[in-house]
């Protein structure tokens, strides 16, 4: 394009352009289209905006002729949907996007072309994946208890957690109060645990205290967490019980409103409806992008000995968001590992259950530590004189007596979370066990050569 043309606000329909045009704009000229002398900027600087959201949005594919049935379109069709603007400033844009991004060359492809088509590129989370690699690197290879690049790391990715939003532009923060129950359970060999656990319930079912607290998925050594379920069925999954063995599950009624990130809904985020011109709205997509698939990062299961580095990093999360004054978050939620979706679309019903896990400044029971309640407990109820049933039952004791011991909690200046139900208290006899599994027959196939067996290895 040899002459340098301008074009003014009320020539372009979408609206951040248009911004950009009458705050920077200048009336040195009538404009070039519709040629009154209203403020304007020349067409290369609006072409330098169009450049970058084909190169963040769009990818081109050679025309075969499908073009109408898949959603892609031709460049200028493009520029003159998504600008609002009319076909003679496309075509402009269009030529001078030719000119000044096409590499006139034979090994390079041209950027633009009449023989193209564009349609939308899937939002790259490779920047934010390899950002998360080196976290994980640096909490086991260098710091882990201050970690600059995690925090910075963490403050970029949680920046705007109250803004996020998934369907029917509902928050993935969620709030839990009295109606809803969460459920612990513990596993035991004997009747005889059985009998000592139900005699101090909120001291046996609560969190237990920071001396005795082992390190899990949620939380560090030596910090008390509490790992709950909003179903006794999630509750009992979760300690995974052997068959033959006892499990109590004890209900605990939270006794203010919790606040409650849900990570699980983090896969339903949507993306922002900023306008693609907005050089921050690709980065708030390339995140949404990354946070859709953060749950799976933080709940994978793990085995073994890989655990210790693997809970390094879902630790330090739930630290951060635990210490953090800007979220005032209690807790966090997530689907249990132990019990499959149907399918990846399906809605989580109520009955699901999900496990919820409370910050050590949100776990507090009523009536633990120096404050806890004794009991009587009879597990077996006489029938008849030489016979007698199993029937546990439990008896508050109003006027306990018993010296308190090291191991019970110290007074504690926390605000009180939890209240456990005692007449809520079930005893379950794990009878059976039923797995859901993936079933794959493994093909025998033709004999090979020694030479080739370590060739062809799939890396898991």
């Amino acid at each position: 394009m040899d002459i340098e043309k301008a074009a003014c606000h009320q020539c372009i329909g979408e609206k951040y352009v248009k911004n950009i045009v009458k705050k920077h704009g200048k009336v040195t000229g009538p404009c070039n289209y519709c040629k009154k002398r209203l403020k304007n900027i020349p067409l290369s600087k609006v072409t330098e905006i169009v450049h970058q959201v084909f190169e963040s949005y769009f990818q081109p594919e050679d025309d075969d002729g499908y073009s109408s049935m898949d959603g892609s379109r031709s460049a200028k069709v493009l520029i003159g949907e998504e600008l609002i603007v009319d076909e003679k400033i496309a075509d402009d844009i269009y030529e001078l996007l030719c000119e000044d991004y096409n590499w006139h060359t034979d090994y390079d492809p041209a950027r633009y072309n009449d023989g193209y088509i564009y349609s939308r590129r899937e939002f790259s989370i490779n920047k934010l994946d390899h950002a998360w690699k080196k976290v994980k690197a640096s909490l086991s290879e260098e710091a882990r208890f201050f970690n600059d690049s995690v925090k910075d790391f963490l403050d970029d990715l949680f920046s705007d957690l109250d803004d996020f939003r998934i369907e029917n532009s509902k928050s993935p923060i969620k709030t839990i109060d009295g109606d809803v129950f969460l459920y612990r359970a513990r596993v035991f060999e004997s009747w005889d645990q059985v009998n000592d656990a139900l005699r101090h319930p909120e001291r046996n079912f609560g969190p237990p205290p920071a001396e005795q607290a082992r390190a899990g998925r949620m939380n560090a050594q030596g910090i008390a967490v509490f790992y709950g379920a909003t179903t006794p069925n999630v509750a009992i999954s979760e300690v995974r019980p052997p068959v033959g063995s006892h499990v109590v599950v004890a209900p605990f009624a939270p006794q203010r409103a919790l606040r409650i990130l849900d990570i699980s809904e983090l896969d339903s985020l949507v993306f922002s409806k900023e306008s693609i011109f907005n050089p921050s709205t690709i980065k708030s997509h390339e995140k949404t992008g990354f946070l859709k698939k953060f749950s799976r990062k933080m709940t994978i299961p793990v085995f073994g000995k890989q655990q210790d580095n693997e809970y390094l990093i879902t630790q330090a999360i739930a630290e951060y968001l635990s210490v953090s004054k800007k979220y005032q978050l209690d807790g966090i939620s997530f689907r249990s590992t132990q019990i499959k979706k149907a399918n990846k679309t399906r809605q989580r019903k109520k009955e699901d259950g999900y496990n919820v896990v409370l910050f050590s400044k949100s776990s507090r029971v009523l009536d633990s530590g120096l404050d806890e309640r004794t009991y009587k407990v009879n597990l077996l109820k006489q029938v008849a004189w030489s016979d007698s049933k199993f029937n546990p039952t439990i008896h508050l004791i109003k006027d306990d007596k018993i010296q308190k011991n090291q191991h019970h909690f110290p007074s504690s200046n926390k605000l009180i979370s939890l209240e456990l139900i005692s007449s809520g208290l079930t005893y379950y006899h794990i009878q059976g066990v039923s797995y859901q599994t993936f079933e794959k027959e493994i093909e025998l196939s033709l004999p090979v050569d020694k030479n080739s067996e370590n060739q062809d290895m799939i890396d898991f």
